[in-house]
């Protein structure tokens, strides 16, 4: 058997490839009309972040060559490692490439290649695309109005506390949402949005109502995501109220003066 070159067997000792030792005779066939040809299967895989999986693929002989194959994965970010093994059968090797992602290795789309090459023989290749997700976040949360009413006068307007609660572990960021009770846009002439107070997990639910907006009530969802993590909501009944008319008192012949006089 031809020993392979010398930065071959020191990538195979340092783990960064692995060997597949040929069958039947280790001599190389001459006259350059052996071959190799490398797959795996599937050809694509989505790996979360912290996971791993596993890639099965073949290198198969032909032409009569028969010597050492070393098959190698290069194109992987920093943080993704690639193990190969390997079970010889009569012409042909089966791999498995297990796949791991770590947790520093940012969501997104990689192009990797697994590398077969054999001395005297013309080196193969098989494309992999490996997408990174981000890990699931652990634990939950829930969210809560106090109070579950707010009390606006048409051209004004009114806010509650929104509180959320986490557990099991569960730091994302959240988003909110503020519809109707449907998932529909609010109608025209009332506004809601959600603050943070500063306070960690503390919001403010702001509702603006228009002086044309007609009075009565309004039942709004406010709703919170975070990747991950089941998204949560809690209602809140928005009442509008009529405003208020100026009343002239006339106490004549005495004196006439007015004062205004809000009606509810």
């Amino acid at each position: 058997m031809r020993a392979l070159s010398p930065i071959l067997r020191s990538l195979a000792a340092a783990g960064l490839l692995t060997l597949i030792h040929g069958c039947g005779s280790s001599n190389e066939t001459g006259g350059g009309t052996g071959f190799i040809t490398v797959s795996v299967t599937p050809a694509s895989a989505t790996v979360r972040q912290g996971e791993s999986t596993l890639v099965t693929g073949s290198v198969t002989r032909g032409g009569g060559f028969a010597g050492d194959v070393a098959v190698s994965v290069t194109g992987a970010p920093a943080g993704v490692t690639g193990v190969v093994t390997q079970a010889p059968v009569s012409g042909s090797s089966t791999l498995q490439v297990t796949l791991s992602v770590a947790t520093s290795v940012a969501p997104g789309g990689y192009q990797l290649t697994v590398h077969a090459t054999g001395s005297g023989v013309t080196a193969a290749t098989a494309s992999f695309a490996l997408t990174v997700t981000a890990s699931t976040p652990a634990g939950s949360f829930t969210l809560a109005a106090t109070p579950a009413t707010i009390t606006v006068v048409q051209g004004a307007a009114g806010s509650t506390n929104i509180t959320a609660t986490r557990s099991g572990g569960f730091n994302g960021a959240l988003t909110f949402a503020v519809t109707t009770a449907s998932g529909a846009t609010l109608p025209a002439g009332l506004t809601a949005a959600v603050t943070s107070t500063g306070a960690p997990d503390s919001y403010t639910l702001t509702a603006n109502a228009t002086a044309a907006l007609a009075a009565g009530v309004y039942s709004v969802l406010v709703t919170a995501s975070s990747p991950g993590v089941t998204t949560q909501n809690t209602a809140v009944a928005v009442t509008v109220t009529a405003a208020g008319s100026l009343v002239r008192l006339d106490f004549s012949p005495c004196f006439t003066f007015s004062k205004p006089i809000w009606l509810a």
